[in-house]
């Protein structure tokens, strides 16, 4: 995966990452904070599939 969004944040794509239920590691917050073109958001109430 982080290959994946290394790959779409190189080529200049937005991309948004929506999560819920927990937070995310704080290595992974400081791997995706060093992506320009990657976003995240948390939803408290969000509900997947």
């Amino acid at each position: 995966m982080k290959e994946l969004l290394a790959d779409k944040n190189r080529l200049k794509i937005d991309v948004r990452i929506v999560y819920g239920k927990s937070e995310l590691q704080p290595q992974e917050t400081e791997w995706l904070s060093g992506l320009t073109y990657i976003r995240t958001s948390f939803c408290k109430n969000l509900h997947a599939i």
